[in-house]
């Protein structure tokens, strides 16, 4: 798995006046786990966002002072105006503990019920995974060739060697369906889509 360096910088003051200054400068605030002891850090918004802004997953060299904490993203808290990450959670990694991770999902294959008529549907973009940083790859590859039309893959049909799999066993991954299966769905999210929007007027 490719590797993001990002320079990171040792909080001093942790009170909440501290973190909301730093998010002003442009800043996101942090903490690593997994260490030793907990680190309190910030890091530079944009460069962060180069990383994350992506499809790509990447494992975080965070460089404190020189020296490199390699880590991985578990969590960002984002502002509900804005979407601009206002907190990290990182995790350090180690040779010894396996750590978890989202990876991009690869399609490969034609399946046969899209040949057929059908429309696929990719329910999942990314798989949580739990291995050791060394086994991670860039994206697992999940074969759709012989999916005939009203057939998916669920989580509980995958393996790949050296993951364990953390999503819900009967997750869909993707399906095939018929057009005017997929047509209903989408004018039936649709529907509550605008249902939603006029419940928050009715609300404001």
């Amino acid at each position: 798995m490719e590797h993001f360096k990002i320079i990171a910088k040792k909080r001093e003051d942790l009170g909440k006046k501290a973190a909301k200054n730093l998010r002003k400068e442009d800043f996101i605030p942090c903490v690593v786990y997994g260490g030793e002891e907990n680190l309190n850090l910030y890091v530079e918004t944009i460069p962060f966002e180069k990383a994350t802004f992506t499809p790509k997953v990447y494992l975080m060299d965070l460089d404190v002072d020189g020296t490199i904490i390699p880590a991985v993203i578990q969590d960002v808290q984002y502002h509900p105006v804005t979407d601009k990450a206002i907190h990290i959670d990182f995790y350090q990694i180690t040779d010894d503990k396996p750590v978890s991770i989202y990876l991009p999902i690869r399609l490969v294959g034609l399946s046969v019920g899209v040949k057929a008529g059908g429309r696929l549907k990719q329910n999942l973009r990314y798989l949580r995974v739990q291995a050791f940083h060394e086994d991670l790859p860039d994206f697992v590859e999940v074969d759709i060739t012989k999916l005939k039309i009203g057939q998916g893959i669920k989580v509980r049909d995958l393996s790949f060697d050296k993951l364990t799999l953390l999503d819900p066993m009967n997750n869909v991954v993707v399906a095939v369906k018929t057009a005017r299966g997929t047509l209903a769905e989408e004018e039936a999210e649709a529907e509550a889509a605008e249902a939603a929007e006029a419940a928050d007027e009715s609300n404001e």
